[in-house]
């Protein structure tokens, strides 16, 4: 497991980005945003019920483990010989809208990183 970095205590709303789901454990965060190239391409249906049901976590909210972590399939793939090797996964690109409350959070903590 990964440490989250340093992060001066307030109020804000905190938002990490990280690159592997795993890596997060105990981590203060409001909500914490990953991708997973492998969940993304290939899903098998009995493993997409794996994933609804939260025993892995491959994509979509994840809230049984932590903070809520969002995971998404992303928007690429691989190929191989030209073939595109994305099988029952569709790409995804996450639009997500904070309530009026998370983003006054949000704009204090940028004023207080950019006054730092």
């Amino acid at each position: 497991m990964a440490d989250p970095p340093a992060v001066p205590e307030t109020d804000a709303y905190t938002i990490y980005l990280i690159h592997e789901p795993e890596c997060r454990a105990g981590w203060d965060a409001d909500l914490i945003l990953a991708g997973r190239t492998h969940g993304g391409q290939f899903l098998l249906p009995f493993v997409e019920q794996l994933n609804d049901l939260e025993l892995i976590e491959l994509s979509g909210l994840m809230e049984k483990r932590g903070p809520p972590t969002y995971i998404t399939s992303g928007i690429c793939g691989s190929s191989l010989a030209g073939f595109d090797l994305r099988f029952n996964s569709r790409p995804e690109i996450v639009l997500i809208n904070p309530a009026p409350l998370q983003r006054r959070q949000l704009a204090e903590a940028a004023a207080i990183v950019a006054g730092s």
